[in-house]
């Protein structure tokens, strides 16, 4: 009987580190987990007040000499993706109303929407 209880033993030890480990990793996902979520709350606030800050200085061009790059490469980006939108609308086969937004077919003269004049919108 002494060798059943000692492998008795053996399994009830071996259950008991494996629970162990699986609450450490449990608890450290969980943690991990968090410290992420944080990670990207503090990001996405940068980001905010980046933007609230680019926004707030850029046209009055009342920015820091040090931004200056950077205020000129996000220009530079927002030209270029105002470029690409186009493309894409016109790859589409659509234009875009610039009073009401809707979209309306290339061949269009007025938006189908709220009637504005389209010529010359691509």
């Amino acid at each position: 009987m002494d060798f059943f209880e000692k492998l008795g033993k053996t399994f009830n030890d071996a259950t008991e580190a494996i629970d162990s480990k699986t609450k450490e990793i449990s608890a450290v996902t969980k943690i991990n987990s968090q410290i992420a979520q944080q990670d990207r709350l503090q990001s996405d606030m940068y980001k905010k007040i980046g933007k609230m800050y680019f926004d707030a200085h850029d046209e009055a061009g009342d920015f820091e000499p040090e931004y200056a790059e950077a205020f000129d490469t996000i220009r530079k980006s927002m030209a270029k993706e105002a470029e690409l939108k186009i493309d894409l609308n016109t790859a589409k086969g659509i234009t875009i109303c610039p009073s009401c937004k809707a979209e309306n077919p290339l061949t269009a003269s007025f938006c189908g929407s709220c009637g504005a004049a389209l010529a010359g919108i691509l």
